[in-house]
């Protein structure tokens, strides 16, 4: 919340970031993440904890593309494969049991591509949090 807070001047921002903030530690924020192989502190690194750059980490991995998914593993990187083979390789099959959305359009024309912004102003703060509303909006389909 501090982080973002930063960037923001219009109070409708600052109502926008306090909205978010009471949602943080809800349960539609909360996903499972294995603490062997530290998936659960590559996750945590981003300044944000930004679960979209988190997750196309994972599909970087999925794709056979550079990825910094194992950059916590300490010696339990066998584990984390295991861990990731049992989704067929498919982020898709990760979403869905992981964070329980199934809307594909979201995930591939939102969410992945907004892991590549940089949030560094009030507009891109703005978009973040749009975002994660949108996410708790798509968890919760599943949720009720």
């Amino acid at each position: 919340v501090g982080i973002l807070s930063k960037y923001l001047t219009e109070n409708k921002n600052k109502a926008l970031l306090n909205e978010c903030a009471g949602r943080h530690h809800s349960f539609e924020n909360f996903a499972f993440m294995p603490i062997t192989g530290g998936m659960n502190n590559q996750k945590g690194r981003q300044e944000l904890d930004r679960p979209d750059i988190h997750v196309n980490e994972i599909n970087k991995y999925f794709n056979n593309e550079s990825s910094t998914i194992f950059s916590n593993a300490r010696g339990n990187v066998k584990a984390l494969e295991w861990y990731l083979s049992l989704f067929g390789n498919n982020i898709m099959n990760y979403i869905k049991a992981v964070y329980l959305i199934e809307d594909e359009d979201f995930i591939f024309d939102v969410f992945l591509p907004f892991s590549n912004v940089v949030v560094c102003n009030e507009k891109t703060a703005v978009e973040y949090m749009n975002l994660a509303k949108l996410f708790w909006e798509k968890r919760n389909i599943l949720l009720e």
